[in-house]
C-alpha cells in the first residue's frame, strides 16, 4: 500500500509540476477537512451540536482555513 502511495503521490506531482511534498500537503489538508467534516457532522446527528452549533463551526472552519 505505502508503494502505491508512493507512486500515485509522484505521478500527481509530476503530472502537475510539483514538488512531491506539495501534492503531499495539499492531500493532508483535503483529508483533515473530510475527516473534520465527518466529526461536525456525527456530533449533530447524534445530538451533541446544534444546527446553530454547526453552522459556525463551519464558519469559523472556513474563515480559518
Amino acid at each position: 500500500m505505502a508503494a502505491e502511495i508512493s507512486d500515485c503521490l509522484r505521478e500527481i506531482a509530476d503530472a502537475r509540476g510539483l514538488p512531491e511534498s506539495a501534492v503531499f500537503e495539499e492531500a493532508l489538508e483535503r483529508g483533515i477537512e473530510d475527516l473534520w467534516e465527518d466529526v461536525v457532522l456525527t456530533r449533530y446527528f447524534e445530538d451533541d451540536l446544534s444546527r446553530s452549533e454547526v453552522v459556525e463551526a463551519d464558519v469559523d472552519w472556513g474563515l480559518n482555513a
